[in-house]
């Protein structure tokens, strides 16, 4: 289960007090791990309280360059440095900024170098009865992997996005059904790529709308992902740590 914090909360002793509730639960689970990714400004102090693999801290972004030129750009070296092993690349908010899939290529890349993993966003924006946002999501993964070995290519996890069914502008939401769908077509596109004769290993997950124990239920119980990218609900530890302890749940039977 990995929470997106986005650019919250306002101050670092929000962010302590906040992560310190959650960690006092997921610390506990068994079975199911879970991923805080805060702000650059927080991943440092928020490291310092995490102690058990069961629940870590990791950074919306990153970048490939160890040392460059570059204004504003925190590297994947600097991150590794502070005690973030997990990132995630080519988000939705972050494409639309202008992202492109030949520099989260080379993120996915240097992440997996610097043995850290990788959070691959991908999703469409619309759905059409042709289909053709199927091809798009098919053509996301290949170029974010291009440049990945076959030998780590299972280390990758990847969020599934549906734009349409996410935030304030949303249509409605995701089906079961739907996100099942596209789960097939991600594990279908990396077997595909990498001449896979089985069933590929990577965690698939599913990045939208989910703030219940329903949610968590129809996409990872249902649906079948391995888990979920949250966004505003893991700012808030009773309802974060209920989505968690409903994922454990699940896992477990």
């Amino acid at each position: 289960m990995v929470g997106n914090w986005k650019s919250n909360p306002k101050t670092i002793d929000q962010a302590k007090k906040i992560y310190t509730e959650i960690y006092k639960e997921t610390k506990k689970n068994k079975v199911v791990q879970t991923i805080i990714c805060p702000t650059f400004l927080h991943c440092v102090e928020l490291s310092k309280i995490s102690k058990s693999e069961q629940s870590v801290i990791g950074a919306q972004d990153g970048y490939w360059e160890d040392s460059s030129s570059q204004t504003s750009e925190v590297s994947f070296a600097q991150l590794k440095d502070v005690g973030v092993n997990y990132c995630i690349v080519g988000h939705s908010s972050v494409r639309e900024g202008g992202e492109t899939d030949e520099s989260i290529s080379k993120k996915v890349q240097t992440l997996l170098k610097k043995g850290m993993i990788p959070i691959l966003c991908v999703g469409e924006t619309s759905r059409d009865a042709q289909g053709a946002y199927l091809a798009f999501i098919e053509d996301q993964i290949k170029q974010s992997l291009s440049e990945v070995p076959k030998s780590k290519v299972s280390k990758v996890v990847v969020a599934y996005e549906p734009l349409w069914a996410i935030g304030k502008e949303a249509k409605r939401p995701a089906t079961p059904k739907e996100v099942e769908e596209i789960l097939i077509l991600i594990k279908r596109t990396i077997s595909d790529l990498y001449g896979f004769k089985s069933i590929p290993t990577n965690k698939i997950l599913y990045g939208g709308s989910v703030s219940s124990k329903k949610d968590v239920e129809d996409f990872i119980g249902i649906a079948g992902a391995d888990g979920c990218l949250v966004g505003r609900a893991s700012l808030q530890p009773k309802v974060w740590n209920n989505l968690v302890q409903s994922a454990e749940e699940i896992v477990k039977k």
